[in-house]
């Protein structure tokens, strides 16, 4: 349409709606529709503009509500597995909470028992030091 040779242009959209037609491709047939409104409208032929306009109009809004309903449904299958998801992340995190929280508990545990037998060592050997100093002082 863009060399405004309207008359070739609709026979090649008219061919164009017979095969997807055929083919069942609604999507295709819609396009042709609206594309064929235009052509016409320039022409001028309102009347069969609008004819072709209707017919666009139909099979679009036709596609949109069956686009809407599978959305629909795959939105409601993914909501309870996106439930499921959330579930399963919420306990992934209390578990790795729970887990640290050993490991700080261990890890204080071990290294309080660390101290304690540093702190024994070293009495000790002060004490073996000292016991000794006296035994050099006599």
């Amino acid at each position: 349409m863009e060399k405004k040779e309207y008359q070739k242009a609709l026979d090649y959209y008219f061919q164009s709606l017979a095969i997807s037609q055929k083919m069942k491709r609604k999507d295709h047939v819609r396009n042709a529709y609206e594309k064929i409104s235009k052509a016409f409208k320039v022409l001028p032929d309102q009347e069969k503009a609008d004819e072709y306009y209707k017919n666009f109009s139909f099979l679009n809004d036709s596609i949109n509500t069956a686009e809407k309903k599978v959305l629909h449904i795959i939105v409601e299958r993914l909501t309870p597995r996106e439930k499921t998801e959330e579930r399963n992340k919420t306990l992934l995190y209390i578990s790795i909470a729970i887990l640290s929280a050993i490991f700080l508990g261990i890890l204080f545990f071990v290294s309080k028992a660390y101290i304690k037998n540093q702190k024994k060592k070293m009495s000790l050997s002060s004490r073996k030091m000292n016991s000794s100093r006296k035994k050099m002082s006599r």
